[in-house]
């Protein structure tokens, strides 16, 4: 940013040329202050009936907090419909272009105020703890969107975020009105706009392609672990396990039991043992927010945690039939909780990739669901001796070593695009910090 000098009362004060100081920082002296009032209008969402709602499909959707999660619109995440909704509720109709936030979370975390775009869904209805956002005449739908997820704006949205019940924080419409934002002429809003689409469409694309590699990755992972397509090619027919799983005649069966015990070895030093977690998403990671808080609460008490070694399986009994299990790749012998079961092998020659990969496929996921043992079904569990007792599959190690191959080049490729995801990630958001404060600015013809 270029700069000129000017004096005053005898000192040096440094100030940008062509910008002007405001209340919220320096702008570019076109650019205004303007209340959010000025800039939108809002709407908040209403209450529709819980008890007329249905998880069946209907011809109105209700769109929930939970449909708007980290900023994307996804209507598959617990559905609720109506049939039929009243005059005065025609008014959350929403429509196509139409900007939404939730509004309520938790006190300290930043796990609402998620904004999303209404695309071409159609009859879909605007519930409580949302607000719709609508341009007025001196802004641009397309700009207001990065507007709401600038870091400055997102700033004052926390802040000014109140306690509801217990540890719930709730943003109300008028505190929102009342928020200061800085607000380039039209045209700019509209050039601003217009560059970070292209990053949009990028990452969207990449998106897509990294979900295409990983269904590509689940159809190789049914095909090849249980046999349906061999490596070789050939096959003799398929025999039925106990389980009911079909497998290559020429393949063997072991139970779990044969293969991995139960590491039993515990410790209460987490400064010689780092605290680790176990997340269906990225596996054994460095203790993180998600962290069950009452799995350490329970453990502190007790003064004791499980000791995982490189190699080892680990897995929550309660969230294995949604994936919660993974094999430990670490230097040095981590902690983890003592709910966890963790698992060693037996024999140090076996393909341990393989059995995990195994241990993730559908249907293993489904009969960890058909095993798994509680009087509520979101307590569950899966008890380490029935998994101990499952039957598995145990191709010749030859083959067990090609079909991880192929796997592990699969999962390389998703690494790959996952890695170049961030990376645009990244520099979108970089440069929609400086787009959105005026430190870049664009030209407009």
């Amino acid at each position: 940013m270029e700069a000129v000098t000017e004096k005053k009362a005898g000192d040096a004060l440094s100030v940008p040329k062509g910008y002007k100081k405001t209340k919220i920082g320096w702008i570019p002296e076109e650019w205004e202050i303007k209340q959010m009032d000025d800039v939108v209008t809002l709407l908040g969402g209403f209450a529709f009936k819980s008890n007329l709602m249905q998880s069946n499909k209907a011809k109105y959707q209700v769109v929930k907090m939970s449909n708007v999660y980290q900023g994307f619109l996804s209507l598959e995440r617990t559905p609720s419909f109506l049939e039929k909704i009243t005059d005065k509720e025609k008014k959350y109709i929403l429509k196509e272009g139409d900007i939404i936030m939730s509004l309520t979370g938790t006190i300290g975390k930043r796990d609402y105020g998620y904004a999303a775009v209404i695309s071409d869904h159609q009859n879909l209805l605007l519930n409580q703890r949302l607000c719709k956002y609508s341009a007025t005449k001196i802004s641009d739908q397309s700009f207001l969107l990065y507007l709401l997820k600038s870091s400055r704006f997102l700033y004052y949205f926390f802040m000014i975020g109140r306690g509801g019940t217990g540890n719930q924080a709730n943003v109300g419409i008028n505190e929102i009105k009342q928020i200061e934002v800085a607000i380039p002429p039209l045209p700019e809003q509209q050039k601003i706009a217009q560059i970070l689409s292209t990053w949009d469409k990028a990452i969207e694309q990449t998106q897509k392609l990294i979900e295409q590699l990983k269904n590509r990755k689940k159809g190789l992972f049914d095909n090849l672990l249980l046999g349906k397509v061999r490596v070789n090619g050939k096959t003799n027919g398929f025999k039925k396990t106990k389980l009911g799983v079909d497998i290559p005649n020429e393949w063997d069966t072991i139970t779990v039991g044969n293969v991995f015990q139960e590491r039993k070895e515990v410790s209460n030093n987490i400064e010689q043992y780092p605290l680790y977690s176990l997340t269906i998403d990225k596996g054994l990671t460095e203790k993180t927010a998600q962290y069950e808080r009452s799995f350490l609460l329970k453990d502190k008490e007790n003064n004791k945690y499980r000791l995982v070694y490189d190699d080892d399986i680990l897995y929550n009994p309660m969230n294995l039939r949604f994936g919660a299990i993974a094999k430990a790749s670490i230097s040095n012998p981590v902690s983890v909780s003592a709910y966890y079961n963790v698992l060693k092998p037996k024999d140090s020659n076996i393909n341990i990739d393989y059995f995990i990969n195994l241990f993730k496929t559908y249907r293993y996921m489904h009969i960890y669901d058909r095993i798994a043992i509680g009087s509520l079904e979101e307590k569950k569990r899966v008890h380490l001796s029935m998994f101990l007792k499952l039957e598995l599959p145990h191709p010749p190690i030859e083959e067990q070593l090609a079909i991880t191959k192929i796997l592990t080049t699969a999962d390389k490729e998703i690494k790959t695009q996952e890695s170049y995801l961030q990376q645009i990630q990244d520099q979108k958001k970089g440069l929609m910090q400086q787009l959105l404060t005026g430190q870049k600015r664009v030209k407009v013809v």
